[in-house]
């Protein structure tokens, strides 16, 4: 479990992994894509010995306008952005 001072995008493309934030739990599958805000403890817990690939953005907060960052306080936990075709 680690954790960041900037905010982290995380696409997931294959494996057999789940990924843990702030303590919720949330199965990987193709297309999945999280975003990590920051200082949000974190980490990816792989399911069996097969070979995972994922893409990571990480950026510092500065690079969030003034007001998108203000709105994003109001929660405090990362949220799972879309999975798949689906949006959450």
């Amino acid at each position: 479990t680690h954790m960041h001072n900037g905010y982290e995008i995380l696409y997931y493309v294959r494996g057999d992994a789940e990924y843990t934030i702030e303590g919720s739990v949330y199965n990987l599958t193709p297309g999945t894509l999280l975003f990590i805000r920051p200082r949000t403890f974190h980490n990816l817990n792989p399911l069996s010995a097969a070979v995972y690939e994922r893409f990571v953005i990480g950026f510092p907060e500065s690079k969030i306008p003034d007001g998108l960052r203000k709105t994003q306080r109001r929660s405090t936990r990362s949220q799972r952005v879309a999975r798949s075709s689906t949006s959450i």
